[in-house]
């Protein structure tokens, strides 16, 4: 019979590890609990070294949890607080559910601060895994009384960014495929036929046509210099990696995106999206309002809007509303200042923040399908000319090397 290590909490709340025997992982959590354990982690030993299996290993143990992973967590957590279970038990349960081990890691821990007498938000602040926009909202929460709620609200904003990433992503799935296609019919053109014809044309005293000439001499140029050519990309990298760490140069890179026509656009719509829906959420878990500007600018993806928000953080400390704050920036649009003057009227602000977020997360989602649709189409004819010409270059040199025969 297999051999399972396991870790368990009594019932006065301390915890228990050993081994036991059993036929699977359900037979030692039955045992436990027969036991009046509560099982946090079984694992089963192999080779009768007890050591968990190196793919189950926790790696980067103090990373933030995945998005997706951290958004069914916190959606299982808000429906246990809301059918109230007490957290400890909460936690206890959230361990049990194939989640990964990271995330059973996590609970884990997090339930080991809770049961020495840390709230729920100072648990996992401990931990550096779920991040200060996280760990205020479940403060707010605490301090409101409405854990519940605003576990329930956290879910919804993770699970509404996670099904945006993927939509995107599974939109660039087949221009991405068809980039990848094309370099490789290039790299397998230029580095397998071009070769065995070259020598022909040499040999016959001609030259080769334009396209493979310089394709020849790319290739040779490479060959002769690549070791100064891989410097210039390491000193590139090197400089890149310098220059983002630089918070200046990071801002006015970022601010440079904001005015490109396309580019900017995107961002801009992307970035207020994000950041209406942060703020919606931390002013209505009743975050104040300098708290709420300092996180929402911590986790905004572009360095001119965390700047802007900076600012505008400083003119609300000084006393001025929020949307007169806003409008001394140049990066938020017309129509969101509008819209944040209207909300602070009526003392709606944080409804008015999560319709804001709605109007530009949905005109993002229409640009960006509007511009795959033509990106396709548009990298079909870029491949194909590319692709096309080269081949074209080669049947040409092809005949012209009968043509050579024949002379």
């Amino acid at each position: 019979m297999p051999r399972y290590q396991y870790k368990a909490y009594d019932s006065a709340g301390a915890l228990k590890s050993g081994e036991l025997d059993a036929v699977s992982d359900r037979g030692v959590v039955d045992q436990l609990r027969a036991a009046g354990l509560y099982p946090v982690e079984t694992s089963l030993q192999h080779g009768g070294t007890g050591e968990t299996r190196w793919w189950d290993r926790e790696l980067f143990a103090t990373r933030p949890l995945p998005a997706p992973n951290l958004a069914l967590l916190t959606r299982e957590l808000a429906t246990l607080v809301e059918a109230d279970v007490t957290l400890d038990e909460a936690l206890r349960i959230v361990m049990l559910q194939p989640m990964g081990a990271r995330v059973r890691k996590a609970a884990e821990e997090t339930l080991g601060h809770v049961l020495e007498g840390a709230s729920l938000s100072e648990a996992m602040e401990r931990q550096g895994r779920f991040g200060e926009f996280y760990c205020s909202m479940v403060r707010a929460g605490e301090t409101s009384g409405n854990l519940s709620e605003v576990l329930s609200q956290l879910a919804s904003f993770l699970e509404r960014s996670v099904e945006t990433r993927a939509r995107i992503r599974s939109a660039l799935v087949y221009p991405l495929v068809l980039v990848v296609m094309a370099i490789g019919a290039l790299v397998l053109i230029a580095t397998v036929l071009l070769p065995t014809i070259v020598p022909i044309f040499r040999d016959a005293g001609a030259q080769p046509p334009f396209i493979i000439q310089r394709a020849i001499n790319a290739q040779a140029a490479l060959s002769e210099h690549w070791i100064a050519f891989g410097l210039a990309f390491v000193a590139a990298v090197v400089g890149l990696v310098a220059l983002s760490q630089n918070a200046q140069a990071r801002t006015a890179w970022h601010r440079l995106l904001l005015k490109i026509p396309l580019v900017g656009t995107l961002v801009t719509m992307a970035e207020t999206a994000k950041l209406a829906r942060t703020l919606s959420s931390l002013i209505s878990s009743g975050v104040p309002m300098l708290s709420a500007l300092r996180i929402t600018g911590g986790i905004a993806g572009n360095a001119g809007f965390a700047a802007s928000l900076a600012e505008t953080a400083e003119e609300v400390r000084e006393g001025r509303m929020l949307s007169q704050a806003l409008r001394k920036s140049d990066v938020f649009p017309s129509l969101v200042l509008r819209l944040i003057a209207i909300g602070e009227q009526t003392g709606r602000l944080a409804p008015m923040l999560r319709h804001v977020e709605k109007i530009y997360e949905s005109q993002l989602q229409r640009r960006i399908d509007q511009m795959l649709t033509l990106l396709t189409p548009a990298l079909t004819i870029l491949i194909g000319v590319m692709v096309g010409g080269l081949i074209i270059s080669v049947m040409s040199a092809i005949l012209s090397i009968n043509e050579l025969a024949f002379k």
